[in-house]
């Protein structure tokens, strides 16, 4: 097999390059300049440049995905005793959940709020009336065209499932809110904050 150098690395072909992940593209591998194939096996931080799929090259790859394989085996047994057991018995919840909190908030909310008002909730809070919607900024659900409370907590729930949709929806798809969503949004959580206590049935 014809020895091939690595212009950048000046290593020759089935050499090892030390050249460490972390001074690599943003794919995360290191590619070696070759005059005849680009055929990369990242190993334990290192990179194994072959020409041809040799025996060799297969062993190794084999043997990468046996490695690769029981790390992640490795860290998620670890995670579950660290983050889900451990936690779950000192602290009474996974640890996992406080990283992003706001999606596991979401992720618990959301469907029970949606049974709430759609299934379970036959009446209005108590303290829902004229004056209680002028003192609260709740003119913009159009006080002087309604019969009565009820439409008027209609269209409360509804701002508060659509906020919740949108951030539930976000949370899964990773897409950003527009400036008009967040404004959205923002009125949701103030409604469901401002009628946190009345939310049974």
């Amino acid at each position: 097999m014809m020895n091939t150098i690595c212009k950048t690395c000046q290593h020759e072909l089935g050499d090892m390059c030390m050249k460490p992940l972390a001074e690599t593209d943003a794919s995360g591998e290191h590619y070696h300049e070759l005059l005849r194939s680009k055929d990369v096996l990242s190993l334990d931080g290192t990179c194994h440049v072959y020409a041809k799929k040799t025996i060799k090259y297969k062993i190794d790859m084999y043997v990468s995905q046996k490695v690769y394989s029981f790390k992640m085996m490795y860290w998620t047994v670890r995670s579950f005793f660290k983050n889900n057991l451990y936690g779950r018995i000192k602290y009474g919840f996974n640890i996992e959940e406080t990283w992003n909190l706001d999606d596991t908030i979401t992720k618990f909310i959301y469907p029970r709020l949606k049974y709430l008002f759609n299934e379970s909730y036959g009446g209005h809070p108590a303290m829902l009336d004229i004056e209680f919607c002028n003192e609260h900024n709740l003119n913009q659900y159009n006080l002087d065209e309604v019969d009565n409370m009820m439409d008027i907590w209609s269209q409360i729930k509804s701002q508060i499932l659509y906020g919740f949709d949108m951030m539930y929806k976000q949370n899964k798809t990773f897409e950003t809110l527009t400036k008009e969503q967040h404004v959205e949004v923002q009125e949701s959580l103030r409604l469901f904050a401002l009628f946190y206590t009345n939310l049974w049935s």
